[in-house]
């Protein structure tokens, strides 16, 4: 499966995220902003997992906050606190920020939500409208209140509230592995047989 980086040949070459890391325009065109550059320069990628968070938080809609906050965790181990301690392990893979919507199903799940509803939430975060939102945190906050997972009433909406913004600003995990895995062997491509790569871009240019 291509978003399976564990199924794949060798995506661990060290030319092909060199060049990466430079930002290189050609390799990361249909990324679709054109600050990817910028952020790939200041993330300096060095795992097919690490492309994939970046490739998350540029996708959908741009949150510049969240990449300059993950560039300053990778050099800074004490900033990489979770937004709540019940996501700690959920979000240690990301140093402590929410990049996927899997994550947020997760923490919904640590909750005491079954995976279902999590699920159902989630959804409701990405595609509704602002009156939509608040009705969905009145029906959640029960759940929260219940006291299942231990966290203070007061604490409830404004962890929803968190889960909601990042879901708008967050791919799948599976979809973003799939875009670094495809964008990593244009990379490799480009790095160990520049020929064949600049044929096939001649190639695309000219059938379109």
């Amino acid at each position: 499966m291509l978003g399976d980086s564990s199924a794949l040949p060798t995506v661990n070459d060290a030319a092909a995220f060199e060049l990466l890391a430079t930002g290189d325009g050609e390799v990361l065109r249909g990324l679709g902003d054109d600050r990817i550059s910028e952020y790939m320069q200041a993330m300096q990628p060095a795992t097919i997992e690490e492309f994939a968070i970046l490739v998350s938080l540029a996708y959908c809609e741009v949150d510049d906050e969240t990449i300059a906050e993950y560039c300053l965790r990778k050099r800074n181990a004490a900033a990489r606190n979770p937004p709540h301690p019940i996501a700690q392990s959920i979000l240690m893979e990301s140093l402590g920020l929410i990049v996927y919507r899997e994550q947020i199903v997760d923490i919904l799940c640590a909750t005491g939500f079954s995976r279902p509803a999590a699920a159902r939430i989630c959804q409701t975060f990405v595609t509704s409208a602002p009156d939509d939102f608040r009705r969905t945190i009145l029906g959640c906050e029960h759940v929260f209140r219940a006291g299942k997972c231990g966290i203070p009433g007061d604490e409830t909406v404004a962890l929803l509230e968190l889960l909601e913004c990042r879901a708008r600003h967050v791919w799948r995990r599976d979809k973003a592995m799939e875009k670094a895995v495809t964008l990593y062997w244009r990379a490799y491509e480009k790095a160990h047989f520049p020929g064949s790569f600049v044929a096939e871009e001649t190639a695309g240019w000219e059938d379109g």
